[in-house]
């Protein structure tokens, strides 16, 4: 394990500076469903879609942060970013009503999302000099944010309990303040440092122009063909394995869909349980500190021990296997969710432990399919398409979450009918994942590699 007196000073204020912005982010997501439903006597049910609105507006917000880091400079972009997010928290501190809410979420989801990109350029130009290196601050990086997600589920929600959504909302202002200022060390000597100039020959560029060609090539060419006049073929070919790992994306949207609804509906659920616990009633906020403690747990129990073990009885789980067993883990915590919540609306008042198994089969989800999903898209990706790859990572969050919402809007489910509906979108996401792998070409196995196109023939 690295110590954090072996990281260089500028290392050691990114890690600090990131830890408390993400504090100050989770600690808002915790509180927010009960504070709108509690202190803006929101329905459950809109506090439910104001929620997820709010996240998927926070992760479609990077797509603008790339644009602006080509343009303004990566420092200047977390500057104002941060300025933005800050000033949405001291707006929700200050203004308790629905237009302070309006008004505050939407500077936080700009600056929170818009910072992300150029966070992670930044922390590039500084670590240059070595894997080593980044490998160090990466770990650490893990740590502390995962440290700082899990003080904010536990101290944030105890906030508002103890002296309500002013105090909570100004906590997380107070955090993100020191972050900023923490941060200042490792933003020095950078200037106007801009991102990475937009690739000629990128995603986008590659699709449009073999879109604009359509019937222009010859019979049985596949369509990215068309492409090859104005891009060379190595960026023919990244483009195409981006459009390979289309089922995993997919996967990934379903997943976010289920995965997040710990901050909203999970929030509620627990409100309907026995919080007492070794003499102290817990918030029913608290719980979700659940979810970064089990994946600081499972992530090296499985990849040090459970996957090893299996390994050696000749059971082997190649990314894809992972993928879909996380998927059906997700489903399973929201069957778990809906027997508990059959048992709720029978009358009685089980414990709050009674969620743990849902957050453990998330949790394992979690790991098996965010985590591995990215790292085979980065691995089947080329090196040049990685920024494609994190832009629709963030895609994935925004679509998964907006999914959330939309089901909330259109179809009135309450009780286990809510998380019998998300069982069932977990499972046939499962099935249509394994399905579209196959079909259009992804490898499952090491041994499984394919040339398939996951594009059809032109003409």
């Amino acid at each position: 394990m690295t110590e954090p007196e072996s990281l260089p000073p500028h290392a050691r204020a990114v890690v600090g500076a990131e830890a408390l912005e993400r504090f100050a982010f989770h600690g808002l997501c915790a509180v927010l469903a009960l504070y709108l439903n509690e202190h803006l006597l929101y329905a459950e049910r809109e506090a439910r879609g104001v929620t997820h609105l709010f996240l998927a507006a926070a992760y479609l917000a990077p797509l603008a942060g790339r644009v602006l880091a080509a343009r303004l400079g990566l420092v200047r972009t977390v500057a104002w970013a941060s300025a933005l997010h800050l000033a949405g928290l001291v707006l929700l501190a200050a203004v308790e009503s629905r237009a302070g809410l309006a008004l505050g979420l939407a500077l936080v989801a700009a600056g929170a999302g818009a910072a992300k990109p150029a966070t992670s350029a930044l922390l590039g130009e500084r670590l240059r000099g070595g894997r080593d290196r980044a490998a160090r601050v990466n770990a650490a990086l893990y740590r502390a944010v995962n440290g700082a997600s899990l003080a904010a589920k536990l101290g944030v929600p105890i906030v508002l309990v103890a002296w309500g959504p002013r105090a909570a909302f100004a906590t997380a202002a107070a955090a993100l303040a020191a972050g900023i200022l923490v941060a200042r060390p490792a933003r020095a000597g950078l200037g106007a440092a801009k991102a990475p100039p937009r690739d000629p020959h990128g995603f986008l560029r590659v699709i449009a122009r073999a879109v604009s060609r359509l019937g222009m090539g010859r019979p049985g060419e596949r369509v990215l063909d068309h492409a090859l006049d104005a891009h060379p073929p190595e960026a023919v070919e990244g483009a195409r394995a981006v459009l390979r790992l289309a089922p995993v994306f997919a996967a990934l949207t379903l997943f976010w869909a289920l995965f997040d609804q710990r901050v909203s509906a999970w929030v509620f659920q627990a409100r309907q349980l026995d919080l007492t616990l070794f003499g102290l009633v817990l918030s029913p906020a608290q719980l979700q500190a659940l979810e970064p403690l089990l994946v600081v747990v499972l992530v090296p129990l499985l990849g040090r021990v459970v996957f090893p073990a299996l390994e050696r009885r000749g059971i082997a789980l190649p990314p894809l296997r992972k993928v879909s067993a996380g998927l059906f883990a997700a489903a399973a915590a929201f069957v778990a969710a809906a027997v508990l919540q059959h048992v709720v609306d029978a009358g009685r008042v089980p414990h709050a432990l009674w969620q743990v198994p849902q957050y453990v089969l998330l949790a394992l989800g979690e790991v098996l399919v965010s985590v591995t999903g990215l790292e085979l898209a980065y691995a089947q990706a080329p090196r040049a398409m990685r920024g494609t790859i994190m832009s629709i990572g963030f895609l994935t969050v925004f679509a998964g979450n907006l999914l959330t919402a939309a089901v909330g809007r259109l179809f009135r489910l309450d009780g286990p009918r809510w998380y019998w509906a998300f069982a069932v979108l977990g499972v046939a996401g499962a099935v249509a994942f394994r399905w579209a792998t196959r079909r259009w070409g992804v490898a499952w196995s090491e041994s499984d590699e394919t040339d398939e196109s996951c594009e059809p023939a032109a003409g």
